[in-house]
């Protein structure tokens, strides 16, 4: 490891004073032997200074730049051997003239520190709310983005990742609850860089840390309302002997189930028939049809089964690591195919390299940077029509095969097109609608550190994360045939086009910062002062053409020049920041903190455009007190904090009005020039503030044994930015940005983990929970009106409930007869109410069923968040599970599952329950087409999903090969492994997945989680 030159020196001396030490000894010292050895870590790297000692004595020695030793001690003495960030080893010598030790790895003392807001901090002094993923987290999951390895492993935090699709996967992260009504992403910073998740790979990260309180973040000021996740790449070690590791798997994904569609020809149409009789329509499908399409001899085909397929999956890393006395480096290579599971799409690939850099240039000055490239290609399907691929799939009847007889795309027989709706076949829908998206990425920063005296450093850096996009959009021609007489049928699509756009986003950051760290007795002080100022340009155009002559030839030059159409965009925004901390401790025991950040932001006006953010925290480390005596508790730290974060997560100029310009708009006959206004600004727009306290403790007891980690926490969130659509007679469409409510965000969470040693079986389990609910405390009158409230859609803003609350009808039973309806309040506003149909609940006892009588009915956000991690090593055998789940959120399924047969779609099998006279205790109402009239005109609580699971996330076995079979080669290490991702889900959702966006009606419309079973090994030479 440590390989420094002017080690020897130092070794020298030490030696010579052990000398006079020996020489001024008793005779006792001639009954002793000596005793030497080599110590090494687990990759058989050289420990150098790692400290020999004879237990029980002051006897000792450390390592020199060999990791040899060389000691005299007693014949029947115990040499303890120890190294910063290792577990110590204890061996007997037993009248042993030789003795060599391996040191394994010690997770919580390199865990100690952590990565915060330009800096690290000792963990056991932090005194704001933090979480942290390390590397071998990380490494123990054959991921396809990082922000999926946050999914059940911190409090407070919930990863929802809304897609499985190739290339898309990326998930939202929402930390301690959604607080606002504008964008509630987090800060994401790459080795200090803004950047998305999807920007680095996996393998290249060292650790993620999660600022979850104002504390910990207010040093982002206006960036941190959200939380801040810091994701950390590994950099090589100084004086460390180049290694070598690669990390790769492979396997298959698949869809994890189906819902489960009628896909029985004959069933199918019958209970269409009984749709359009109870939508007041003649039957569809005539006796004869049905007749037809009964038996064995039907094509009965399951459309999921038709487009769905095992895709393939790989990934693979290579890097290699270390130093000398003065530059340390790490440089990695990687590449992923994902091929996903819609039949004729290819899915993604993923090139990318990257290089950590750092040198010491002279003893006071040193600099280096990160740089990361990557390239994704993606061949994605682009049905987007009715929410997707899967979603359009469900608009198919099983009364037609997805093949004819010559293995081409078939459409429906002639008798069955001239009634159905023409809608493709799914298969040649994906084929004809053709995506390809190619996306290159930079990210680099350069930094340089100067230390003009003792303590002080001086560092200034510059950033740039730059991306590009190339989209090319291509609607082919693909025909279909007749699957009974092989004639040409539906052809999709007839007329080619083309559709290309181009997309450049520049962010270019520079910080200087100064630390100045001093020791004064019993007190320790830090102090950081700092500017920051970053740039954000975005651009890009778009064109397109049609009657494109050839499926083989998609570009532009070959369409038709008078269907040109042709557009572009461009903006700018900017924010400077000047920012402080000071943290300072009292003999590791009394700990203060202080933050503050001004910021500056273009996208707010000059009577709005700076604000400040301050914080301050403290902390008592307990277990440090003399009166503190504990056989049982290590460590006991209380802490409290309270600041204040920025939010301005909004468009670029909302102060100001727009104006559009068209040079061609006919005016009386004559082409002329015109002017129509596009936005109202809003010149008083200004920040959005959050207020955040947090209360927290943290114990460790039993020598590390178990760990605690428990907060609550209070966030209110004032001035909430939201976009309020204009009054129809300004002729206004685009929203203006207000300020328009309070909404607080209450909470707990806590997290424990237990680990312990039986012998050779190590066993570790440990798990988190959060609980947070959000109320809206205030609305702006203006904005609200007389009952408090705004409503969007499904969702309302309504002081006293929580944020985004679903909202409508109680649905509270299926009238019978006409007698109950007849005595039940007038709900004729939705229509006619019939026997079979819902009856909504008189919320407001006026005797009517109106608008007035919609209320609250639960919420899209969770507000229980768990994680239930475990892991159990025998010998070179080793198991980790992760599970993950939410509970007590909703949503409404308004679309596919309970509107059956809309557009000449499919129907769920739940409709197999619908009311009929012979059915009266029915779970569902009498089945009507699209569910329209009485029972789909108003969203209610008859249609409330439960998006409630518990889900396997993570299953991994291990081996690690023994070391005297790999220690002949050049290999150090090497360990197989089998991998499953979302093996198992238990959940009440109707649809593909549970884990999709509440705003998403549709079950059917999202790609969902993919199951994925893969094989890896991780080589170490």
């Amino acid at each position: 490891m440590l390989r420094i030159k002017h080690l020897k020196f130092i070794f020298l001396l030490f030696y010579s004073f052990s000398l006079t030490s020996i020489i001024s000894a008793n005779s006792v010292e001639l009954d002793k032997i000596s005793v030497k050895g080599i110590v090494t870590d687990d990759a058989g790297e050289a420990l150098i200074g790692a400290t020999v000692l004879e237990k029980g004595t002051n006897n000792g020695t450390i390592t020199d730049i060999d990791g040899s030793y060389n000691i005299n001690v007693e014949e029947d003495a115990t040499l303890v051997f120890s190294y910063v960030g290792f577990r110590d080893q204890e061996i007997p010598v037993n009248g042993q003239t030789e003795i060599n030790a391996l040191l394994s790895l010690d997770a919580a003392q390199l865990a100690e520190v952590v990565v915060t807001g330009y800096g690290s901090q000792k963990k056991s002094n932090l005194t704001g709310s933090v979480g942290v993923v390390n590397a071998e987290t990380l490494e123990a999951r054959p991921i396809t983005s990082a922000s999926q390895a946050l999914q059940g492993q911190v409090s407070g935090v919930w990863i929802n990742q809304n897609s499985g699709e190739p290339g898309q996967d990326g998930a939202s992260i929402r930390i301690r609850g959604i607080g606002t009504l504008n964008n509630p992403n987090p800060l994401i910073l790459v080795d200090g860089i803004e950047a998305p998740f999807d920007s680095v790979d996996p393998n290249d990260i060292a650790s993620i840390t999660v600022l979850k309180d104002a504390a910990s973040a207010a040093i982002y000021g206006s960036r941190a309302a959200n939380g801040v996740v810091l994701v950390t790449t590994k950099r090589g070690k100084l004086n460390s002997k180049p290694t070598f590791n690669y990390t790769g798997y492979a396997g298959s994904t698949e869809v994890n189930s189906t819902p489960d569609y009628i896909w029985n020809s004959e069933e199918f149409m019958k209970l269409r028939n009984r749709a359009d009789v109870n939508s007041g329509n003649q039957e569809l499908y005539p006796a004869d049809i049905i007749n037809k399409y009964s038996g064995s001899g039907a094509p009965n085909t399951n459309w999921f089964e038709a487009i769905l397929k095992p895709g393939r999956i790989q990934q693979h890393s290579l890097s290699a690591s270390g130093g000398s006395d003065k530059t340390n480096f790490n440089i990695s290579l990687g590449y992923l195919e994902n091929q996903g599971v819609v039949t004729g799409v290819q899915g993604t690939q993923r090139y990318n390299a990257r290089l950590n850099l750092d040198t010491k240039v002279t003893s006071r000055f040193g600099m280096g940077g990160s740089f990361y490239v990557s390239r994704q290609v993606s061949d994605l399907d682009n049905v987007g029509q009715d929410g997707g691929v899967l979603a359009r799939t469900t608009r198919l009847g099983p009364n037609f095969p997805a093949y004819d007889s010559q293995g081409r795309i078939a459409d429906r027989a002639r008798d069955i097109d001239a009634i159905e709706l023409s809608t493709p076949n799914i298969l040649a829908e994906v084929q004809a609608l053709n995506r390809l998206l190619k996306e290159n990425f930079f990210l680099g920063n350069f930094y340089a550190e100067y230390e003009p005296i003792d303590n002080l450093k001086i560092r200034g850096t510059f950033a740039a994360n730059f991306r590009q996009n190339n989209d090319q959009n291509f609607n082919s021609r693909v025909e279909t045939f007749d699957h009974e007489t092989g004639e040409l049928g539906l052809v999709w699509l007839e007329n080619r086009e083309l559709n290309l756009s181009f997309r450049e986003r520049l962010q270019l950051t520079s910080w200087l910062q100064a630390t100045y760290e001093k020791s004064f007795g019993n007190n320790n002080m830090k102090f950081i002062l700092g500017a920051n100022q970053e740039s954000f340009d975005d651009k890009g155009f778009s064109a397109t053409r049609s009657e494109l002559p050839s499926n083989s030839l998609p570009a532009l030059v070959t369409g038709n020049p008078e269907s040109s159409t042709n557009s572009d965009f461009a903006g700018q925004w900017a924010i400077r920041s000047l920012f402080g901390r000071i943290n300072y401790d009292f003999k590791n025991k009394y700990l203060l903190e202080m933050n503050v950040r001004r910021d500056g932001s273009s996208r707010f006006g000059a009577n709005n455009r700076w604000a400040t953010f301050p914080s301050f925290s403290a902390g008592w480390v307990i277990s440090e007190e003399d009166f503190f005596n504990s056989n049982v508790i290590d460590f006991f730290k209380i802490r409290a904090s309270w600041g204040q974060l920025g939010n301005q997560n909004i468009g670029n100029y909302p102060f100001a009005s727009s104006v559009s310009f068209s040079p061609a708009y006919n005016f009386g006959g004559t082409i002329v020039g015109a002017a129509a206004q596009t936005s109202l600004g809003n010149p008083d727009i200004k920040w959005e503030t959050t207020t955040q306290t947090d209360i927290g403790v943290n114990l460790s007891l039993l020598n590390g044994k178990i760990s605690l980690e428990g907060d609550y926490f209070i966030r209110n969130a004032s001035d909430i930015l939201y976009d309020q659509s204009n009054p129809g007679v300004t002729g206004v469409r685009t929203p203006t940005t207000v300020n328009i409510a309070e909404v607080r965000n209450t909470g707990w969470e806590g997290s424990l983990n237990y680990r312990e040693q039986f012998g050779k079986v190590g066993f570790s389990i440990g798990g988190n929970v959060t609980h947070v609910k959000s109320e809206v405390l205030s609305i702006d009158p203006s904005l609200a009106g007389e009952n408090d409230r705004v409503i969007d859609g499904a969702f309302i803003i309504q002081r006293g409930q929580p944020i985004n609350a679903l909202y409508g009808l109680n649905a509270i039973g299926i009238f019978q007869t006409a007698a109950d309806i007849e005595n039940a309040p007038d709900q004729s506003i939705y229509g006619t109410p019939t026997p079979g149909d819902l009856q909504y609940e008189d919320y407001n006892n006026d005797g009517k069923i109106t608008e007035e009588d919609r209320h609250v009915l639960g919420q899209d956000n969770p507000t229980w968040l768990y994680g239930i991690n475990m892991g159990i090593d025998v010998g070179n055998f080793d198991i980790a599970a992760i599970f993950q789940g939410i509970a007590d959120a909703q949503t409404f399924e308004t679309a596919r599952f309970y509107a059956p047969f809309a557009n000449s779609g499919g129907a769920s099998t739940i409709w197999r329950d619908s009311w009929t006279p012979e059915n009266t205790d029915a779970s569902l109402p009498k089945i009507r087409i699209a569910q329209g009239g009485i029972n789909n005109n108003v969203n209610h609580s008859w249609f409330m999903n439960d998006r409630s699971y518990f889900r396997l996330k993570n299953l991994q076995i291990g081996y690690k090969l023994p070391k005297n079979l790999v220690e002949k080669s050049f290999v150090n290490s090497l360990r197989i492994y089998v991998n499953a991702t979302n093996l198992l889900t238990w959940t009440n959702f109707i649809g593909f997945d549970p884990e999709q966006e509440a705003r998403n009606t549709n079950g059917t419309a999202v790609y969902p989680q993919l199951r994925i079973i893969t094989g890896g090994v991780n080589v170490r030479f």
